[in-house]
């Protein structure tokens, strides 16, 4: 595909990540994207739009949204065990003692 640029909605409150995709060609891609609050924590709705593509594209498109959608959410479940691991810390150690460790993981 090559280099994108990428340009995200202002940040808000209402959970609305839409982004627009400039490709290497110049042309504009509106992507819609949300995050929806859940009982188990979030959902993350993302909308792919076929449009004239054929149906080789599309599915290639669904794929490489999956792929990221996978990766956001490995992300999501390694930062819910740093924070996990965290608390434990704080329960076991000194507060003192555990600001200088969790520095270094952007707490």
């Amino acid at each position: 595909m090559g280099q994108v640029l990428t340009t995200f909605t202002p940040r808000n409150d209402l959970g609305i990540l839409d982004h627009i995709v400039v490709l290497p060609d110049g042309q504009e891609v509106l992507n819609p994207f949300r995050v929806v609050p859940h009982f188990l924590g979030s959902e993350l709705i993302f909308t792919v739009r076929q449009g004239g593509d054929s149906e080789e594209n599309f599915a290639a498109d669904c794929q490489a949204v999956q792929a990221d959608l996978e990766r956001l959410a490995a992300l999501a479940e390694v930062k819910e065990h740093l924070t996990q691991a965290k608390a434990s810390f704080f329960h076991y150690f000194p507060q003192e003692l555990t600001v200088g460790f969790f520095r270094g993981f952007g707490s």
